[in-house]
């Protein structure tokens, strides 16, 4: 983004980074968090904006500040309705770095006056970075994330229709004005995957804690239809980001260098 600078002259990270080994929630949950606290504005939005106008991506960082909480509430949600809900530092922080060059990309090509706040135009964009996330964790691989989505919306209306698989097909092919054979390769795929990994197993059979509100939009990346199922607790695999990053502590500074650059 040549146009643009990015001038934090006189703010840092507050809480920066430990130099042990191990990523803390803390530092994974408040990456983003600035000291002094920025300037207050009525609406987030007026961050775009001013970063927009003044070509001054010191805006984002503001904005970036205060939707970290959000963001983090994104990232929870899409692992609870994903039956994924084990905790790891750094697998948090992966996701939520994927969030924040979503966050950077659409800052590009939102045009306020579409009438949609930034929050809510960058939502399914969002939604993308968490699939894309997920789809590198998963043991198998697909052509696309459009691919993947397809795979997760017909897996989630097999286990809806109570594992009807012609029903599923029919209306699957329906819905999406597609052939019934393509369908069908769809369903084939994810029951491939659910031969080594259960896939949206009802939450009841997991255990008897509190069931967590979950959307057909989180698990497909679509439009909700229905909600009510998960899929079950199982290993995840590191994403390539710290995977290929021998020197952890090399990835905590390039990831505040996004965040906190100065001039």
């Amino acid at each position: 983004m040549p146009e643009y600078k990015w001038n934090l002259k006189g703010y840092s990270s507050k809480y920066g980074f430990y130099t042990g080994e191990n990523l803390s929630r803390m530092e994974a949950e408040r990456t983003l968090q600035l000291e002094p606290e920025p300037p207050k504005v009525s609406n987030l939005n007026d961050y775009i904006i001013q970063a927009q106008q003044q070509n001054n991506l010191r805006y984002l960082s503001f904005f970036l500040h205060h939707y970290e909480k959000m963001l983090n509430g994104r990232i929870y949600n899409f692992w609870c309705s994903d039956g994924n809900e084990r905790y790891d530092p750094e697998r948090f922080l992966d996701y939520k770095m994927a969030c924040v060059v979503a966050v950077i990309e659409r800052f590009l090509d939102y045009d306020p006056s579409i009438g949609a706040d930034f929050t809510t135009y960058l939502y399914p964009f969002i939604t993308d970075a968490l699939l894309s996330c997920r789809m590198l964790e998963e043991s198998w691989s697909v052509d696309s994330l459009d691919q993947y989505k397809k795979i997760r919306g017909i897996a989630w209306k097999y286990r809806t229709s109570g594992e009807h698989a012609q029903k599923t097909i029919s209306e699957y092919a329906a819905e999406k004005n597609c052939k019934q054979e393509t369908a069908a390769e769809y369903l084939k795929a994810a029951k491939g995957l659910r031969s080594r990994q259960s896939f949206y197993v009802s939450r009841q059979m997991k255990t008897a804690r509190k069931p967590v509100k979950m959307s057909a939009e989180t698990i497909t990346g679509t439009t909700p239809k229905s909600s009510g199922m998960a899929s079950k607790l199982k290993p995840f695999k590191k994403l390539l980001i710290l995977s290929t990053i021998g020197n952890r502590l090399c990835w905590k500074n390039a990831m505040l260098s996004v965040c906190t650059a100065a001039e």
